[in-house]
């Protein structure tokens, strides 16, 4: 647990260095590493990418760093020379992130055995560097590595459910507010289609070269949505960022039906209402009520049966269990403080302060009853 703590502190320190300081260079970055690397310096590498000096570190120095197989040195390193040719397309940033993603090597490559995080980072790495390019080659690669499905071996058996996030906001990245656009030689990805299916399930497509099976974990043709369906609601969210379209919003607002909302983990709730509020920007507004719109009339009815707000009070009409209700209408709610928060972030906007009475009292009341079902030797 200290690993990041530690990276996060090398990160704090390395921001106190001024962006316009010319006096950084490749030296002093090499006179300044520790004699056996850690975590903290990991760190300081990282922060130099935010504030723009990691460009200055010389080939050779980057390639001693990468040699020393460090793993959040190379975490560092990679994130920071994604930051720091944003936008750019570098020819030989691409090269060095393409070394640690295998999805890129060439098909008689051998891939090198690397940390799957390191990978991750890579991948998110290659985003910022090709953010808002609509790259056709690396729109493809990352729209299939969101559905990878594990390997052989120990191959893409760890940290799966990151690494799908990772690609996910890369493809936003990459395609970032783009989604409206005819975009030339993407029509045949059939991009909101497939991440649709990421998110909901389905049977997979063979897009790639087939992978021999793990034997580790068994998926059998179908999609496993509780790994990609982060990713693919990310990059559906940034896709079609501030585009208003009401067709793909609709596929990532919360179910309206009891059926599917036992299907959608709560988490998902609230990562599905932020990417809803990301595509249609510009109709949040600063209410409480247009928070607690975001809560499917299912959820509302049920609060009511469960809070005696209702005059039916047998239960008849409890159409959803209460311990989903209640986490379901939490997150929803949080989703949309989030989505709020972000939409007017820096605006000084007078926010509501805080939810209307309702629809506390009712969390809270159905708080109680959920713990009072749970606790029950009946239940």
């Amino acid at each position: 647990m200290i690993h990041w703590s530690e990276f996060h502190s090398g990160v704090a320190t390395g921001l106190r260095i001024d962006p316009l300081l010319s006096d950084i260079d490749s030296q002093w970055i090499v006179y300044n590493r520790p004699q056996d690397l850690t975590n903290k310096h990991a760190g300081f590498l990282f922060a130099l990418g935010l504030t723009g000096h990691l460009k200055k570190l010389s080939s050779r120095n980057l390639h001693d760093y990468l040699c020393q197989r460090h793993k959040f040195t190379s975490i560092g390193l990679l994130l920071g020379l994604g930051v720091t040719n944003k936008g750019t397309q570098d020819e030989t940033t691409t090269k060095l992130f393409s070394i640690h993603i295998p999805a890129l090597l060439p098909p008689t490559a051998v891939p090198l055995e690397l940390d799957h995080l390191v990978q991750t980072a890579a991948i998110a790495g290659l985003g910022l560097v090709y953010i808002g390019s609509a790259h056709r080659r690396m729109a493809e690669i990352l729209l299939d590595e969101i559905g990878r499905a594990p390997g052989p071996e120990m191959d893409n058996s760890e940290d799966r459910e990151g690494y799908s996030l990772a690609c996910g906001f890369s493809l936003g990245l990459v395609l970032l507010g783009m989604g409206n656009e005819n975009l030339p030689g993407l029509d045949d990805l059939k991009l909101s289609d497939r991440l649709y299916k990421y998110i909901n399930g389905g049977k997979k497509e063979e897009t790639s070269p087939v992978v021999p099976p793990s034997f580790r974990i068994w998926e059998g043709n179908m999609i496993n949505t509780s790994v990609s369906s982060i990713g693919a609601t990310v990059a559906l969210g940034l896709t079609f960022l501030k585009t208003g379209n009401q067709n793909i919003a609709r596929t990532l607002a919360a179910p309206h039906t009891e059926f599917l909302l036992e299907g959608v983990r709560p988490d998902m709730l609230l990562l599905r209402t932020v990417c809803y509020g990301l595509i249609m920007w510009d109709e949040i507004l600063p209410t409480t009520d247009w928070i607690n719109s975001q809560v499917p009339e299912v959820l509302l009815d049920c609060l009511e049966v469960l809070t005696g707000v209702s005059d039916d009070s047998s239960g008849i009409s409890l159409k959803v269990d209460p311990e989903t209700a209640f986490p379901c209408t939490l997150t929803i709610l949080a989703g949309g403080c989030f989505a709020l928060a972000l939409r007017f972030a820096g605006t000084a906007t007078k926010l509501p302060s805080r939810p209307s009475c309702s629809t506390s009292t009712q969390l809270i009341i159905s708080a109680g009853i959920l713990v009072t079902l749970l606790g029950s030797p009946k239940t």
